[in-house]
């Protein structure tokens, strides 16, 4: 077998600036292919690198590789892998191009509507290598039919093999440093004391430098950032979240500590994200990892944790091994919508896991995910008062009363709430139209408002002020306990607020308000108008024409209103559940998509 063919993976650029998470998925795969023989495999880290689309389609054409894999991990990568899968393919009539990712749900799109010869469902490691052992020596697909994980069109019949066989939980992100360039080494493991002091990577690790910046040691700042996962996959299978891997697989914590060793080694790396879905969810790994990193002496923030994971007593142990940062998925203040994204948590854990966490001494960040169907006034008022509570329960002067993400609920391929969206109407059921919804969503993330869908019922202008609800509500509700000299020191940065005169000219030059910020009590107590706000959002950034069209629909809605039948027509329960057994014909389309519409 000639082992000689020559391979480039690109990963895709996604949105204003490159991921700070290494492209473990594409490294893993390149990995693999080198053990396996295949040598002359290569990564072109695009999404770091930013070339041109000129520049890129220069540099691969110059590379002239027999195979062109695109890593697109998300599906708003869909334009950036048309585009380059058809042009490399008119430039290159012989290429095979491979495409891996989650972007690969929407494999019949893919394989119709672009340059992509195969898409890999689920993890590449032991695919690619056989679609290089069986495919390259007669380049029929005739041979490929028995390879679990594939997707491609046989005499224009898609065909779809199922989801790959997954890889023990000790081969998980095994990587091979040595496949990234200097740039993108130097991007992914930067120098802690180089960062912006306000930005939140620096606030992860000394949360509370405002207070007190000579605690901030000298030699921490000389050492940089690294990036590890431990472990894949999720317990819980929320109906927003796509996912291209069943269940989950923890690695053994002593992997995990070689490979972190290795990072130190390397890269000098002093301080570490966590960037797991579902970290710590078993207590005994949880513990066995925290005695394994304290001699360390590594700061260390955890990306992606379940409320129901934690206890005080395992908070301690992780803030006693260097743990300074606990993110979790809380999602929403609302019962009801906590049931329709099937999150199987309490409300009452969210409260507890933030007391825990600040009590202890550690940063957090609520998370929420907005829009889902079912929201409503009444359950965005139920999440205004978790995030109220939130503040006065805790009690805590070194949290920053804005560090809250607000995103809204984006139908991405492979969830109930892309399929719910089909159903109803707000995304077409032919391939066009789901091809148009991809290019619409491509290079946006789920806090765009311009392109998220909405599936609430109500207006679409009081869809985009919710946010700005909540923010408002979350500042006076700070105020309110600690002081508007308080809250402008965190705002600010202990600098004195900006007059009137500023705010107009800071508007006039970049289209941004700063009410809330100046003038926090005020813009509470006129939060029933905020709706306004978002209509000259809307005006600036999509035009007069767009505005006025939500204007008409926020009229009409509020004059029919007492007449309108029940908004959300189903009871609150998890979105899944509606979709299989209340929608009229779930999963239209190809039977072979199927599976790959009901996700993981």
């Amino acid at each position: 077998m000639d082992k000689d063919i020559r391979i480039l993976f690109i990963t895709l650029s996604q949105r204003g600036i490159p991921d700070n998470y290494p492209p473990y998925g594409a490294m893993a795969v390149i990995t693999s292919l080198h053990r396996a023989g295949y040598k002359n495999t290569f990564l072109y880290n695009m999404d770091v690198l930013r070339p041109s689309r000129e520049d890129a389609i220069d540099y691969i054409l110059s590379f002239n590789p027999d195979v062109l894999a695109i890593s697109s991990p998300v599906s708003t990568g869909y334009e950036n892998c048309k585009f380059f899968s058809l042009e490399i393919k008119r430039r290159l009539p012989d290429i095979t191009v491979i495409l891996g990712g989650n972007l690969a749900a929407s494999a019949e799109i893919i394989l119709r509507k672009t340059g992509v010869d195969f898409c890999v469902l689920g993890e590449g490691e032991k695919v690619c290598s056989q679609i290089l052992d069986r495919y390259f020596p007669h380049k029929s697909k005739k041979d490929m039919y028995d390879i679990k994980g594939l997707a491609f069109l046989d005499d224009d019949k898609l065909v779809v093999t199922g989801y790959a066989e997954q890889i023990p939980k000790e081969a998980i992100f095994d990587v091979e440093w040595d496949i990234l360039d200097s740039i993108s080494v130097r991007h992914y493991f930067p120098r802690l004391g180089k960062l912006n002091q306000n930005t939140l990577p620096f606030r992860y690790f000394f949360h509370n430098y405002h207070d007190n910046p000579e605690s901030i040691p000298i030699d921490r700042l000389n050492k940089t950032i690294g990036v590890i996962s431990c472990s894949k996959g999720c317990i819980c299978r929320c109906t927003y979240c796509h996912r291209f891997v069943k269940g989950i697989r923890i690695i053994p914590p002593e992997i995990v500590m070689e490979r972190i060793k290795e990072l130190i080694t390397r890269f000098d790396v002093g301080t570490l994200f966590i960037s797991d879905e579902c970290f710590g969810v078993i207590p005994q790994w949880l513990q066995k990892f925290c005695e394994l990193i304290k001699p360390l002496d590594l700061l260390w923030k955890v990306g992606g944790m379940r409320v129901d994971s934690v206890t005080p007593e395992l908070i301690e142990i992780m803030k006693d091994a260097g743990c300074r940062t606990i993110i979790y998925g809380m999602e929403s203040g609302s019962e009801k919508i906590l049931k329709i994204m099937e999150k199987r948590v309490p409300l009452e854990e969210n409260y507890n896991a933030v007391q825990w966490t600040l009590n202890a001494g550690l940063h957090t960040i609520v998370q929420l995910v907005i829009g889902m169907p079912g929201e409503t006034p009444e359950t965005i008022r139920e999440t205004k008062k978790f995030l109220s509570d939130l503040i006065k329960i805790t009690s805590k002067k070194s949290q920053n009363p804005r560090e809250i993400s607000i995103n809204f609920a984006q139908a991405l391929p492979g969830t109930p709430l892309y399929e719910y969206a089909r159903s109803i109407g707000k995304i077409g059921q032919t391939l066009e139209d789901e091809e148009q919804y991809l290019l619409t969503i491509s290079d946006r993330d789920a806090a765009d408002s311009a392109t998220t869908i909405n599936f609430t019922g109500y207006p679409r202008l009081t869809l985009l002020s919710w946010p700005l609800l909540l923010i408002s509500c979350v500042n006076y509700s700070y105020i309110r306990l600690f002081g508007l000299d308080h809250y402008f020191k965190w705002i600010f940065n202990g600098k004195q607020p900006p007059n009137l005169l500023c705010l107009v000219q800071t508007f006039l030059r970049t289209g941004k308000l700063g009410l809330f910020d100046r003038y926090p009590v005020a813009v509470y107590k006129a939060r029933s108008l905020l709706w306004i706000v978002s209509l000259v959002r809307v005006a600036r950034k999509e035009g007069l024409i767009k505005s006025l069209c939500l204007f008409k629909e926020f009229l009409l809605f509020h004059i029919k209103r007492p007449f309108k039948k029940k908004i959300f027509p189903w009871e609150y329960r998890s979105l899944r559940k509606i979709v299989e057994e209340d929608v009229d014909h779930p999963y239209l389309g190809s039977p072979e998509m199927v599976a790959l519409r009901r996700g993981r």
